[in-house]
């Protein structure tokens, strides 16, 4: 259960720290684009962009910028054509680390610039301990008056959902937490040929369930990110010499 408007919310802000680090202008390839709602944003603030998905997204009903569909391994452009590369909650959906690092790096531009945005081990955290909420209101069970009626029900649909499910490709539910870190990625990106430029918290709460989603304002969640962790981080990559 997706609330599209509150995503849109917290990726328009997630854009916003992004911009700032990327040239004017530059030709830039979003990776799992989407609906394109970022790729347009970066279209009407003046970069040439082009974008890309597997077409078995479920964003592409909602396209609003043309998403260019792919088989998620080779990159459609080629050599050297890019200045810019990025991507937004995306790689940890990749299994192929390695051969999706070797695209990018192909299409790169000498001196281009690589802007992944993750989500964190304080996301995999919260969003494991907010869970049963999450359960409970996906199966429209959330509310008091469920709880105090159908009890029965209700422990019964916890039991079938008891474990929280992985969000990425690696690990298990408790090894995510490492998979998620920014000791992880910044490992993973020296081993394939990338320098980090910069690595920062993006300073946004939130959790996968979307739970509380527009009745908390971006500024009450920019808050929360200072005491519960930022639950996305942004990493800036160049080409390694």
């Amino acid at each position: 259960m997706i609330d599209f408007s509150f995503l849109r919310q917290i990726r328009h802000f997630e854009l916003n720290k992004a911009i700032a680090h990327l040239p004017q202008g530059a030709n830039l390839l979003e990776l799992g684009a989407g609906a394109g709602w970022q790729a347009k944003e970066l279209s009407d603030q003046g970069f040439s962009v082009s974008a890309i998905d597997i077409p078995s997204t479920e964003y592409l009903v909602h396209q609003e910028f043309p998403v260019l569909p792919y088989d998620g391994q080779h990159i459609p452009f080629p050599d050297a054509h890019f200045d810019v590369v990025f991507s937004s909650n995306v790689m940890e959906h990749v299994a192929d680390l390695s051969g999706m690092h070797a695209e990018i790096q192909r299409v790169l531009k000498p001196g281009g610039l690589v802007l992944h945005i993750l989500p964190t081990t304080s996301w995999r955290f919260w969003t494991s301990m907010v869970h049963p909420l999450g359960v409970l209101r996906n199966n429209h069970l959330y509310s008091r008056s469920t709880l105090i009626r159908r009890p029965g029900l209700v422990l019964r649909t916890l039991f079938r959902h008891f474990w929280p499910e992985l969000h990425g490709e690696r690990g298990n539910i408790l090894t995510e937490l490492y998979f998620f870190s920014s000791a992880f990625w910044h490992k993973n990106f020296a081993r394939h040929g990338f320098v980090v430029k910069e690595s920062r918290p993006v300073g946004l709460f939130y959790t996968g369930y979307m739970l509380r989603a527009s009745s908390w304002s971006i500024s009450y969640r920019q808050a929360l990110a200072k005491k519960l962790g930022s639950s996305c981080r942004l990493y800036l990559l160049r080409k390694a010499d």
